[in-house]
This record gives C-alpha cells, structure tokens and sequence, in this order.
C-alpha cells in the first residue's frame, strides 16, 4: 500500500530517494485537511481577484469549475507551493466556509449546511450546553425568528390531546408564567410566585365559545328559533348578564341581570331585566317551554339555559361573575 486510507497520505518507501519529497507531500496534504476552514465554496478559479489566491488558501470546489480545478467538483483544492492538491471528502467531513459565516458538512455526495437538511444535529447548543431534554439551548439577550418572504409561524405541536403544549416563563429557572394547550382542552395563561403553586388566570375552553377567568365566564351563544342553550357557570352561584346581539333587533328589551344559583338549592333572582326577557325560575332545559316572542332564561344543577322564542335566530352575549 502506498497511500494511507483515509486522507491519501504517500508513505515512505524502503530505499527510496529524496524521501523528503514524499513526506512534504504528506504534511501539505494534512495542512490542507486539518481544521478545514475554506474562502468559498461557490467561487469559481477564474473569478477570483488579483492577487488571489494566497499560498495555503483552501476552497470547496464548485459544481462546473473550470481550469486547474476541472473534474475536481466538491472536492477540496488547496493551493501550495504554487501547485493545487485536492483531497476527497469522505462522509462526515466538516468545514467552516469563510465567506458565508456557516460550516458544511459532507453528507452523501454533497457539502450540507450542518443545521438544515440531511445534517440535522441531535442537539444544538448556542452559548449554553444542550441535552436529551433540552435539544436547542440558547443563552442570548435576543433571539430572532425573521420571515422568509412572507407569513412566520413559530409552531409547538404535541403527540395528543392527553398531552401539553406550552411556553414557559421562568426566573431563575423556576416558572412565574406560562402559556399553554392543556390535556384538558383549553388554552390556558397560568402564574405562579414560586414555581409549585400555580393559578389558572385565564382560560378558553376549545369546544366552547367563552372566556373563563378565576370568577368571570363571558362569551356568545347563537340559538335558533325555539331551540335552547346551557351555559355552563364558572361557580355554583353569582350573577349572569344577558342580551342579543342585533342591531336590527330591540336589544334594550331582551338584556337583563340576575343572580344565579345552581347548587343543591337552585335559584334564579332578577335584579333588572327588559321586556323581552322571562324568568322562567328553576326548570330542566327540557322541561323549559318559555314564553312567544321571548327570550326565557332558567336554571338548575346543571346550569343557566336560555330558551329563544323571538322568531328567529338569535346570537346571545353572557357575562356571569361570581
């Protein structure tokens, strides 16, 4: 064997001449391969400036090079002693590309960006030490997530429903607030003053359509004609604030308060309702007939039910506080 395997070193041979010819080969070679750091790796020999390139200057080839570099595509082309050697990548090789800021590395028959594509890294840490837990670590004052044209969306996705998605806010790595999809379907913003006790602040129930916080509900129900909606309350008791949302439609008439109790003793109280509005007491939303050309409300254990008889499709605004 003349050549060593892997970066195609001359060995020296037994009785050889001039051995020092061979050996220089061998340390220009390695000089080349070594902390490979190259100018370019999309800039052609013809056009490089005047005065390039230096002695010792290293490039990636290009795809369709020309001159002294023709039929060398990929390889590395170092330029010593006024002579160009190239050496042949071999998988895995990496190199820091000068002229772009990026290291590369060489991945089937071609030179990657080591964060994109077929170089995907397990884990990447910036400034601080990643792990199997945290894959992507970064200790920044900024980080910048920038447009590629058009729309950005930063996207956290969980396995399933039974899991979280979130955003942690931490001090001194204890968490103070934190946005997230929970198991049990809602997107919620909790805090916390220590990182073991924490308080839902807002929630917003996927399958529903209203906004709960720690005593307030408040959201819209669309009910048709003769058909009824429960509103499912944050506490078993408070007050609960109604009235349609329609322009066209006597607003005024069909708003009112009162207060609610859906405990072990149900109840319904008014303290100000329009005309438009019936309080029809304690009654099942099945049992709840209501009044024509009314908006009737009711209660029992299993909530506040609004039953429309206006004529026609109704959307409701509810606010309930306790």
């Amino acid at each position: 064997m003349d050549f060593s395997q892997n970066l195609g070193l001359p060995y020296l041979q037994a009785s050889q001449a001039q051995k020092h010819i061979t050996l220089n080969e061998s340390l220009e070679r390695l000089d080349a391969a070594i902390q490979l750091c190259v100018k370019s790796r999309q800039t052609d020999l013809a056009a490089l400036a005047p005065g390039e390139p230096a002695e010792g200057d290293r490039y990636i080839v290009p795809s369709g090079a020309t001159g002294a570099w023709d039929g060398h595509d990929g390889e590395i082309a170092g330029l010593y002693a006024g002579g160009w050697i190239y050496l042949v990548p071999r998988q895995g090789w990496q190199a820091w590309v000068e002229d772009e800021g990026a290291r590369y590395t060489f991945i089937g028959q071609a030179w990657t960006n080591s964060l994109s594509g077929a170089a995907d890294t397990e884990s990447l840490g910036v400034n601080m030490s990643a792990n199997t837990t945290r894959r992507l670590s970064v200790s920044s004052e900024q980080s910048m997530f920038n447009h590629a044209g058009t729309d950005h969306r930063l996207t956290i996705n969980r396995n399933a429903a039974t899991d979280v998605a979130s955003v942690m806010f931490q001090e001194g790595f204890s968490g103070r607030g934190e946005l997230s999809l929970t198991s049990g379907g809602a997107l919620e913003l909790r805090t916390s003053v220590d990182g073991a006790a924490w308080q839902t602040r807002l929630s917003l129930p996927l399958a529903r359509s209203y906004v709960v916080a720690p005593a307030l509900r408040s959201g819209t129900v669309q009910i048709p004609d003769g058909g009824v909606a429960t509103i499912d309350p944050p506490e078993s008791g408070g007050f609960v604030l109604v009235t349609v949302i329609d322009e066209n439609y006597p607003q005024g008439h069909h708003s009112g308060i009162l207060v609610y109790d859906v405990g072990a003793s149900p109840a319904l109280v008014t303290l100000a309702i329009g005309t438009g509005i019936s309080n029809e007491g304690v009654q099942s939303p099945a049992s709840l007939v209501g009044q024509a050309s009314r908006s009737n409300i009711a209660v029992d254990t299993t909530g506040i039910h609004i039953r429309n008889r206006t004529g026609g499709l109704r959307v409701y605004s509810f606010t309930l506080i306790c």
